[in-house]
């Protein structure tokens, strides 16, 4: 569990690092509103949400992790639905 937590952290850690231009230059390449973090059974979430779209990281299975880049008109909720037979494919053959 603590292995799973370092490298969600971690990830989430690089991606804001990412996203706000650290180590770039002093303009950053893209503002984060939000961040959330969307606990569940099969597929944790962190939202990352800008102006120009969301960027999702979801946990399939203890191997993956799933980066989707989106507009931010769809519907996350909807989105889930959709998705979780696709990360639940993901786990079983990452174990």
């Amino acid at each position: 569990m603590k292995r799973k937590a370092f490298w969600l952290l971690f990830t989430t850690v690089s991606l804001v690092a990412i996203f706000t231009g650290y180590g770039y230059d002093s303009s950053s390449a893209a503002t984060i509103n939000k961040i959330t973090a969307q606990p569940g059974k099969l597929n944790t979430r962190i939202v990352l949400e800008t102006a120009e779209g969301r960027l999702v990281i979801a946990e399939a299975g203890r191997r993956a992790l799933v980066v989707l880049v989106l507009p931010p008109a769809i519907n996350l909720e909807y989105l889930s639905g959709l998705i979780r037979p696709a990360l639940e494919r993901i786990a079983r053959e990452t174990g």
